[in-house]
């Protein structure tokens, strides 16, 4: 089974690293910021509405391909690699979360073969390009 979507724009760039520390009654205690918050429910909402009616979570070990396509207006820049933050490891952990709460999977640790690619495309073509693959048991 393979799902294929893309969730146009601008891609957040709201990561994993968005999460946020205060102190409660001596304790410290994590949350996320409204950033983070608001780049996985977009996640959630657009891999939500992609799933095929009656979607069961995959079971067995998943490959996901993600592209993450940021805007410019620098013509020089379009089709390049986007070499500038947000680190693709902190941008797919906070799709990964999304993924999960959307039961694509049962759970991440079933993502065996990951690839992430970030470049620059024109505004208009700019979006994050998902593709998972459910794979065999063996190798």
């Amino acid at each position: 089974m393979t799902i294929d979507f893309v969730i146009p724009g601008e891609p957040p760039r709201a990561t994993a690293q968005g999460k946020r520390m205060r102190i409660v009654n001596g304790r410290p205690m994590f949350y996320k910021s409204a950033d983070l918050k608001a780049a996985e429910e977009l996640y959630y909402l657009a891999t939500k509405s992609n799933l095929p009616h009656g979607w069961k979570p995959m079971e067995k070990p998943v490959r996901l391909f993600v592209a993450f396509s940021f805007g410019t207006d620098d013509k020089r820049k379009v089709g390049t690699w986007k070499t500038t933050r947000p680190d693709t490891d902190n941008m797919v952990k906070a799709l990964k979360d999304a993924l999960t709460r959307a039961e694509v999977w049962v759970d991440d640790s079933q993502v065996v073969d990951e690839h992430t690619t970030k470049t620059w495309w024109s505004r208009e073509n700019a979006g994050i390009h998902v593709q998972i693959e459910e794979l065999e048991e063996n190798v």
